[in-house]
Protein backbone atom coordinates (compact mmCIF):
# COMPACT_ATOMS: atom_id res chain seq x y z
CA UNK A 1 0.00 0.00 0.00
CA UNK A 2 2.26 2.71 0.59
CA UNK A 3 4.24 1.98 -2.83
CA UNK A 4 0.65 2.60 -4.48
CA UNK A 5 0.60 6.38 -2.38
CA UNK A 6 4.34 7.07 -3.02
CA UNK A 7 3.41 6.69 -7.05
CA UNK A 8 0.28 8.80 -6.43
CA UNK A 9 2.44 11.35 -4.66
CA UNK A 10 4.64 11.09 -7.22
CA UNK A 11 2.89 11.48 -10.41
CA UNK A 12 0.14 13.49 -8.93
CA UNK A 13 -2.65 11.19 -9.84
CA UNK A 14 -4.94 8.58 -8.03
CA UNK A 15 -3.71 5.03 -8.15
CA UNK A 16 -5.77 2.24 -8.31
CA UNK A 17 -5.43 -1.09 -7.13
CA UNK A 18 -7.54 -3.79 -8.11
CA UNK A 19 -9.05 -6.91 -6.17
CA UNK A 20 -7.58 -9.58 -8.55
CA UNK A 21 -3.75 -10.01 -8.00
CA UNK A 22 -2.64 -11.03 -10.92
CA UNK A 23 -2.65 -8.05 -13.20
CA UNK A 24 -0.87 -9.11 -15.90
CA UNK A 25 -3.37 -11.94 -16.55
CA UNK A 26 -6.25 -9.57 -16.73
CA UNK A 27 -4.40 -7.31 -18.85
CA UNK A 28 -3.70 -10.36 -21.13
CA UNK A 29 -7.37 -10.84 -20.96
CA UNK A 30 -8.38 -7.54 -21.86
CA UNK A 31 -6.17 -7.55 -25.04
CA UNK A 32 -7.21 -10.51 -25.81
CA UNK A 33 -10.83 -9.40 -25.69
CA UNK A 34 -10.07 -6.52 -28.02
CA UNK A 35 -8.19 -8.08 -30.15
CA UNK A 36 -10.86 -10.83 -31.38
CA UNK A 37 -13.70 -8.45 -30.70
CA UNK A 38 -15.36 -9.01 -27.56
CA UNK A 39 -14.89 -5.51 -26.24
CA UNK A 40 -14.86 -2.70 -28.34
CA UNK A 41 -12.39 -1.20 -26.76
CA UNK A 42 -10.15 -1.08 -23.60
CA UNK A 43 -12.30 1.13 -22.09
CA UNK A 44 -15.29 -1.45 -22.38
CA UNK A 45 -12.49 -4.43 -21.34
CA UNK A 46 -11.64 -2.76 -18.58
CA UNK A 47 -14.81 -1.91 -17.30
CA UNK A 48 -16.01 -5.40 -17.65
CA UNK A 49 -13.11 -6.95 -16.30
CA UNK A 50 -11.29 -4.28 -13.13
CA UNK A 51 -12.99 -4.47 -9.96
CA UNK A 52 -10.88 -1.57 -7.58
CA UNK A 53 -10.03 -2.67 -4.83
CA UNK A 54 -8.15 0.46 -3.61
CA UNK A 55 -7.73 4.08 -3.97
CA UNK A 56 -4.69 6.20 -3.71
CA UNK A 57 -5.20 9.88 -3.58
CA UNK A 58 -1.84 12.27 -4.37
CA UNK A 59 -1.20 14.18 -1.24
CA UNK A 60 -0.21 17.69 -3.39
CA UNK A 61 1.80 18.55 -0.94
CA UNK A 62 3.99 15.39 -1.19
CA UNK A 63 3.55 15.49 -5.51
CA UNK A 64 5.26 19.19 -5.23
CA UNK A 65 7.93 18.23 -3.15
CA UNK A 66 9.26 15.13 -5.83
CA UNK A 67 8.61 17.45 -8.46
CA UNK A 68 10.78 20.42 -6.42
CA UNK A 69 13.64 17.49 -5.71
CA UNK A 70 12.56 16.32 -9.62
CA UNK A 71 13.70 19.56 -11.25
CA UNK A 72 16.46 20.60 -8.94
CA UNK A 73 18.12 17.39 -8.01
CA UNK A 74 17.29 14.86 -10.90
CA UNK A 75 17.42 16.69 -14.14
CA UNK A 76 20.81 18.19 -12.92
CA UNK A 77 22.10 14.72 -12.79
CA UNK A 78 22.00 14.05 -16.10
CA UNK A 79 24.80 16.92 -16.70
CA UNK A 80 27.30 14.95 -14.71
CA UNK A 81 26.29 11.30 -15.19
CA UNK A 82 26.00 11.16 -18.85
CA UNK A 83 29.42 11.28 -19.70
CA UNK A 84 30.48 8.92 -17.20
CA UNK A 85 27.53 6.77 -18.97
CA UNK A 86 29.33 7.38 -22.16
CA UNK A 87 32.47 5.98 -21.28
CA UNK A 88 31.05 3.05 -19.87
CA UNK A 89 29.34 2.05 -23.14
CA UNK A 90 32.86 1.82 -24.57
CA UNK A 91 34.53 -0.34 -22.42
CA UNK A 92 35.00 -3.41 -24.26
CA UNK A 93 33.33 -6.59 -22.08
CA UNK A 94 34.82 -9.12 -24.20
CA UNK A 95 37.76 -11.43 -22.77
CA UNK A 96 41.11 -9.88 -23.82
Amino acid sequence: MLLSQILSDIFGVPVYRNKITSSAGVGCAINAGVGVGVFRSYEEGIKKMVEVRDTFMPNLENTGLYNEINESVYKAMNHHFDPLLERLGQVSYLPR
